[in-house]
């Protein structure tokens, strides 16, 4: 084997290196895995409970419950990556959102270690009003992990509680 030969050799064996090196520090790939817990129907005027959890840290998200009828009635909440929200609900127009506190956002962490991404979890608590439309609702949740917007979903429905004879 000649000297150029040689050089070649070391210089390509050193790059190798080098760039599994680099892969190796980088950390493998990180999936997001989330998911949302079952939101049952409920009548108005009762608590709906669920909870969305994703792998890795929530840096803010948006939670957005919405009656898919005709009537406009959309409830936003804003959340930090401390857990602070804050919510909005906007009812027949868009143009004038009113705060909005029968929600309860309750924020739970687990930041791992290694290669361990750890979990954010929310509780989410909707003391829904007694005059609250009937019929279809969805709740979308959307979290931002690694820079990324990761949305999870559940749709559910109110009812009026049958009255009693």
């Amino acid at each position: 084997m000649g000297v150029i030969e040689m050089k070649e050799k070391i210089i390509g064996t050193l790059f190798s290196v080098l760039i599994i090196s680099a892969l190796f520090l980088a950390g493998g790939a990180k999936a997001v895995n989330s998911s949302i817990s079952d939101i049952q129907d409920t009548n108005k005027g009762q608590t709906i409970n669920f909870d969305v959890n994703f792998t890795g840290q929530v840096t803010s998200g948006t939670l957005t419950i919405e009656n898919l009828g005709a009537k406009l009635d959309i409830i936003k909440c804003e959340i930090a990556g401390d857990g602070s929200y804050e919510c909005t609900r906007s009812q027949g127009s868009l143009n004038n959102p009113k705060p909005y506190d029968g929600i309860l956002i309750n924020l739970v962490n687990d930041f791992g270690y290694g290669y361990n991404p750890g979990s954010t979890l929310y509780g989410i608590e909707w003391n829904t009003p007694t005059s609250l439309q009937p019929g279809s609702y969805k709740a979308t949740f959307t979290g931002i992990v690694n820079g990324n917007p990761v949305t999870e979903s559940d749709t559910f429905n109110i009812i009026t509680p049958a009255k009693p004879k």
